[in-house]
C-alpha cells in the first residue's frame, strides 16, 4: 500500500500536475504565433502608432527644421538630416517593439504565475523554477539580460546618429567617424542581479519547497509513532 501510494504520488506531482500547469497557462494565457508578433509589428511600423505614418512624422521634422534654420532646401541646413531621419526612424521603431514584446513579455510573465501556483501542488514544479533562477535560465533572467543588451544597444545608435548629425551637413555628408566615437560607447558587460535579488525572486518558491520539507518530516514522524516493533 505504501509503495502504490508513493508512486501514484509521483505520477501525480512529477507528471499530472507540471502538463496540467502547462495546458491551463497555455488556455488561460494564449501567446501569439511568430507569424502573427511579426505581421503586427510590420503593420504598426508602417502606419505608426498615433496615427501618423514615418513617412508623415519624418516631413513634418523636414518642415520645422527648414523653418528652424531658415532655409529651403536640406543641402542647405547645417547639419545633416539624414542623421535625424536614422535617429527618428530609430525611435519610431523602438516604440512598436516595446509595445508589441511588453505585451509578449505581459504573456509570459501571466503563464509563469500559472506555473509558480500549481507549484504549491508539485514539489517538482517548485524546485524546478528555483534551479532555474539560481542558474541564470530563467525567464526573468533572460527578460533582464535582453533589456540590458537592448539599452546598450539603444546607446550605441543614439550616439552614431548624434555624431552624423552634427558632425556633417546636407551639403557635405561624407562624414567618417573615426574611433573617438566608439570609444564613446562602453564595451557591453551585463550585470547579473545580486544574490540577495535572486533569493528575493525566490521567496514563493522557498516558501513552497519549506512547507512540503516540513510536510513531509511531519508524515514520517506520525509513520514512525504508528510502527510496531515486533519480537519474535
Amino acid at each position: 500500500s505504501a509503495l502504490v501510494i508513493m508512486v501514484a504520488f509521483w505520477a501525480v506531482s512529477s507528471v499530472v500536475v507540471p502538463r496540467a500547469a502547462s495546458d491551463v497557462a497555455r488556455l488561460t494565457t494564449a501567446l501569439p504565433t511568430n507569424i502573427a508578433l511579426q505581421k503586427a509589428i510590420a503593420s504598426d511600423l508602417e502606419s505608426g502608432l498615433d496615427g501618423k505614418t514615418p513617412d508623415q512624422v519624418i516631413n513634418e521634422r523636414k518642415e520645422a527644421t527648414l523653418r528652424l534654420y531658415k532655409v529651403d532646401a536640406v543641402e542647405k541646413l547645417p547639419i545633416n538630416f539624414q542623421g535625424m531621419v536614422f535617429d527618428l526612424q530609430e525611435k519610431m521603431g523602438n516604440a512598436v517593439f516595446d509595445k508589441h514584446f511588453g505585451e509578449l513579455n505581459a504573456a509570459m510573465d501571466a503563464q509563469q504565475g500559472t506555473f509558480e501556483a500549481f507549484s504549491t501542488l508539485s514539489p517538482r514544479l517548485a524546485v524546478q523554477l528555483a534551479s532555474m533562477q539560481l542558474s541564470g535560465t530563467s525567464l526573468a533572467s533572460h527578460q533582464d539580460y535582453s533589456r540590458q543588451a537592448e539599452s546598450h544597444r539603444r546607446a550605441l545608435i543614439d550616439t552614431m546618429n548624434k555624431a552624423m548629425t552634427f558632425n556633417s551637413s546636407g551639403a557635405n555628408p561624407t562624414y567618417r567617424a573615426g574611433p573617438e566615437l566608439w570609444a564613446q560607447v562602453p564595451t557591453f558587460a551585463y550585470t547579473p542581479p545580486s544574490f540577495g535579488q535572486i533569493l528575493s525572486s525566490l521567496a514563493p518558491q522557498l516558501v513552497v519547497i519549506l512547507l512540503w520539507l516540513a510536510g513531509a518530516i511531519g508524515a514520517a514522524v506520525i509513520a514512525a509513532r504508528r510502527l510496531k516493533v515486533m519480537v519474535a
